[in-house]
């Protein structure tokens, strides 16, 4: 015969497996679908064959920020990429047809039907992000959405 505590105990057990399960699997599929949808914007447009501009960062990069309020001041539209911290940044090079060991920040991409057409890597002064957003086009190119 079994013992009462022992069965009194394992249903304890199975109660709270099943009551952790009921909040932990949804709980991730949330944070997996939350996070690849982020990842997926850049992607997204990639595969489509827009023209998109990818602005390169990383941490602790002082002047990432100076170089992002000139793209903000010129209606720049683009999508930041944490060199450092995203995930998905092998990804995104290899869809670009860029080597990810020449992708440095402060930087630019300009993505035109999915492939790499220019960029300017290592950016040195607003000057010469001036000269590239004018010699590529890509001032004023902000409808309203990143």
């Amino acid at each position: 015969m079994k013992d009462p505590e022992f069965i009194a105990l394992r249903n304890k057990f199975l109660l709270a497996l099943a009551i952790t399960l009921i909040f932990i699997i949804p709980m991730c599929i949330f944070v997996f679908n939350r996070f690849s949808t982020a990842k997926s914007e850049t992607l997204k447009n990639i595969n489509q064959g827009k023209s998109i501009i990818i602005y390169l960062t990383k941490n602790k990069c002082s002047d990432c920020k100076k170089y992002k309020e000139v793209l903000d001041s010129n209606n720049v539209s683009y999508f930041e990429l944490n060199i450092d911290k995203d995930p998905n940044f092998k990804e995104i090079m290899l869809k670009i047809e860029m080597s990810s060991k020449y992708a440095t920040a402060p930087g630019i991409i300009y993505v035109a039907k999915g492939k790499m057409s220019a960029n300017l890597v290592d950016i040195k002064s607003t000057e010469e992000l001036n000269v590239f957003l004018e010699k590529h086009n890509l001032k004023n190119t902000n409808t309203g959405s990143e």
